[in-house]
């Protein structure tokens, strides 16, 4: 027999930290992003083209973070609202 305790506030407060975690991710890799665009301006010859490259490799990098984190928030917020479902509905049973 399984025997188990969840605290399911945790469980959706971690999911409110993930998901507020990867927008504030977001927000600094759009702003980083738009700093390393400019400098196309400024940057020519064989290092910036290499440098795209290198670039280009971190945003992957970095959406397959967001996308992970992403998960993370679901899957805590589908886990939380199913402990707290089982519990309202066992609790339920013996009123």
């Amino acid at each position: 027999m399984a025997v188990f305790s969840v605290d399911s506030d945790a469980i959706l407060t971690a999911n409110g930290q993930a998901l507020a975690t990867a927008e504030r991710l977001r927000a600094e890799t759009a702003a980083l992003s738009a700093q390393l665009l400019d400098l196309q301006s400024a940057w020519t010859g064989s290092a910036a083209v290499a440098f795209q490259g290198t670039l280009d490799q971190w945003k992957a990098t970095q959406r397959a973070v967001e996308d992970t984190l992403d998960g993370i928030g679901r899957l805590l917020g589908a886990a939380g609202a199913q402990y707290a479902d089982t519990e309202r509905t066992a609790a339920g049973m013996f009123r």
